[in-house]
């Protein structure tokens, strides 16, 4: 079940929430739709496991950049999260694959895959700014300080689901609370490929080193 400090925005207010984004449900589902084109249309089963993942996570952030362009938004990177950023609002979005329960209600959704210091990072600066809101006025530094929203994306059962969320909290690598997920309409598959087992290589990974022993 979904935590109850969680801001659900159900389908039906998703049109309203998102226009803080400059974005429509609409636009989303185009964003989405032409990333799963892309690796269809370009790979086949010789080809290497990562290459289909790389190619939607690469056509979802390049088919954002393109669309929020036209609206004052610029390319965003921080590490290896790449996404779209609108300075004056201090809003980010970054597109990211979730698991099963992305875009249901009665479910927490997660990062499907584990992410890095850099994703830790900017959910850290989501939970300082929801917490203490008004912390920042006076402080140059903290008024810096951007909402990094997750734009989550999933194939389950035949169907695209996908929600706009803000994170507040990971544990091992997984967000595990969000302050606010904008749910939209699932769009239905005209395959039968089943659920998502496209490697992702969106965001930013860990990488431990083992020293060696003498």
């Amino acid at each position: 079940m979904a935590p109850p400090n969680n801001e659900l925005s159900a389908v039906s207010g998703a049109r309203e929430r998102l226009s803080r984004f400059d974005l429509s449900p609409t636009e989303v589902h185009l964003i989405l739709q032409e990333a799963e084109a892309a690796w269809r249309n370009l790979f086949s089963s010789l080809a290497p496991r990562v290459a289909p993942g790389i190619a939607r996570w690469a056509r979802t952030v390049e088919v954002l950049r393109d669309i929020m362009a036209e609206k004052g938004w610029e390319p965003w990177r921080n590490g290896g999260m790449e996404g779209v950023v609108n300075r004056e609002r201090r809003l980010v979005i970054v597109p990211m694959t979730g698991d099963q329960g992305t875009g249901v209600a009665n479910c927490t959704a997660r990062n499907r895959y584990p992410k890095g210091i850099h994703s830790e990072a900017v959910v850290i600066d989501n939970r300082r700014q929801a917490v203490f809101p008004f912390a920042g006025e006076g402080d140059p530094e903290a008024l810096q300080l951007l909402e990094v929203w997750f734009l989550l994306f999933a194939r389950v059962q035949g169907e695209l689901r996908c929600e706009v969320s803000l994170p507040t909290r990971m544990n091992q690598k997984v967000v595990v609370e969000w302050k606010e997920r904008i749910l939209l309409p699932s769009v239905a598959l005209d395959d039968d490929s089943g659920d998502d087992e496209l490697e992702d290589p969106g965001g930013d990974y860990s990488v431990e080193i083992a020293r060696r022993g003498s």
